[in-house]
């Protein structure tokens, strides 16, 4: 299927554990082969594809949230030894931590247009939005990921 490397890669952007992701992605195609019949031949499959994902993402993730409010240790961010990295690899880890802690539907704004380099239009349609929430989802994901790096 040509559309897998980039369901793969939406993943992760979304579950930001390799596992997790490919259960996602399995999970998206289960429910697509299920809702066939609901595809319009002559739309974007990629679209639907990527609705159906983020669905099943955030239904995931309310029932996660509903039944264990504390962070599994394996979504913490790894011990940073200073001594080994440099400023950079340290404050990549930073921002992915912050990123990790910010609602969901700004994090996957910002990562769209500005980590994958989605056009408003296109991201748009992935998070099944008009570009108006769009553009206020990346401010107030921007907002939130100065103030859980301290710099706001």
């Amino acid at each position: 299927m040509l559309l897998l490397p980039s369901l793969r890669k939406r993943g992760n952007v979304l579950c930001r554990n390799a596992n997790d992701a490919d259960d996602l992605v399995q999970d998206t195609l289960l429910r697509a082969i299920a809702k066939a019949h609901q595809f319009q031949p002559g739309t974007n499959l990629k679209a639907w594809l990527f609705t159906i994902m983020r669905n099943r993402f955030y239904s995931a993730w309310r029932v996660t949230r509903r039944e264990s409010p504390a962070v599994s240790e394996d979504r913490l961010p790894s011990p940073i030894d200073n001594s080994n990295l440099s400023y950079w690899n340290i404050r990549t880890k930073e921002v992915a931590a912050a990123l990790s802690r910010i609602r969901p539907k700004y994090r996957v704004a910002l990562l769209l247009v500005t980590v994958q380099g989605e056009t408003y239009e296109d991201a748009c349609r992935i998070a099944d939005c008009n570009i108006g929430t769009l553009k206020s989802r990346i401010s107030r994901g921007r907002a939130a990921l100065k103030l859980e790096l301290g710099e706001a």
